[in-house]
């Protein structure tokens, strides 16, 4: 289950980077610094959560 939920959370992390990195520089305000900041923090943030999820799930 462990391994499930961080391949799950490093495809969320590597495309989620990719996005806002798009994202970020067709709006003018690319910054790497900023990009990997928050793709950081939104894979901590949905590796909790799915984690959460998959514990209620088989409960």
């Amino acid at each position: 289950m462990m391994n499930k939920i961080i391949k799950e959370t490093l495809r969320f992390f590597i495309i989620f980077l990719l996005v806002y990195a798009i994202g970020s520089y067709f709006s003018g305000s690319f910054n790497w610094t900023n990009v990997l900041i928050v793709s950081v923090v939104a894979g901590i943030f949905y590796g909790i959560f799915r984690g959460i999820l998959l514990r209620f799930q088989n409960k």
